[in-house]
């Protein structure tokens, strides 16, 4: 699906790694099947045996991880990332489409053209939103079951990564935090899978996660090290 020519396959390909995700969740809860995420987890974090050769990413990309594991987290932050903005773009026309329409009067003296187009980009936009929610939702709790175990937590706080992934969890807490969330409001997030105090705690979870596993991995240097990466973001941290 990731190869195909079809035209459709930029959208196919998300519903495949929604089921993905779905898997993987279910093989983190078997105790059996643990010891193989640690063990892929190691090879990423380069720790005993020869790493798992995975094909190479993007050229230029500065997370150009030559294991599987690495490229599995770089594909999840990046992901997410474009899903969440996605999705936010779309809501946030959909909030402004229903003030408009609230509006009796200026609709009304709308030309019927105009309200036909703008009609038909909130049916677009509310076609695409809960898609796109849930595989963002997906991936942030698959960062989070990742995170919560020490072992599988380490290469996420790699010199590799921990910057990567400092910038996408400001990045995501701005978006469902920050000022512009007011302007989110939908009358019906529920239809939208909207549901941004749920994916708040899952996003919350994934900074305890990182903590604790820099303190049990490096103590006060680890956290030191974290924190460092947190603060030094410039796209989306802010002190105040």
């Amino acid at each position: 699906i990731e190869h195909t020519a079809l035209n459709a396959a930029f959208v196919e390909k998300f519903g495949v790694r929604l089921a993905i995700s779905r898997l993987l969740a279910h093989l983190w809860d078997l105790p059996s099947h643990r010891p193989a995420w640690r063990a892929a987890a190691a090879e990423g974090a380069g720790s005993g045996g020869k790493q798992a050769q995975a094909p190479p990413l993007p050229p230029g990309s500065p997370y150009a991880a030559t294991s599987t594991y690495g490229r599995f987290m770089h594909h999840l932050v990046t992901d997410a990332t474009y899903l969440l903005d996605d999705a936010m773009l779309r809501l946030a026309r959909l909030a402004e489409h229903e003030l408009g329409v609230a509006d009796a009067a200026g609709w009304a003296a709308l030309p019927a053209t105009a309200r036909d187009e703008r009609e038909a980009a909130a049916q677009a936009d509310a076609q695409a939103v809960p898609g796109y929610l849930d595989l963002a939702s997906a991936c942030i709790a698959t960062i989070g079951f990742t995170t919560s175990d020490p072992a599988t937590a380490s290469p996420w706080l790699s010199r590799a990564m921990v910057g990567r992934t400092a910038e996408a969890l400001n990045y995501f807490l701005k978006h469902l935090a920050g000022p512009g969330r007011r302007g989110l409001r939908v009358a019906d997030p529920g239809a939208l899978h909207w549901r941004p105090k749920e994916m708040l705690a899952s996003l919350a979870a994934v900074y305890v996660n990182l903590a604790r596993a820099a303190a049990s991995s490096g103590g006060d240097a680890g956290m030191a090290t974290l924190a460092a990466a947190l603060a030094s973001d410039t796209r989306s941290f802010s002190a105040d």
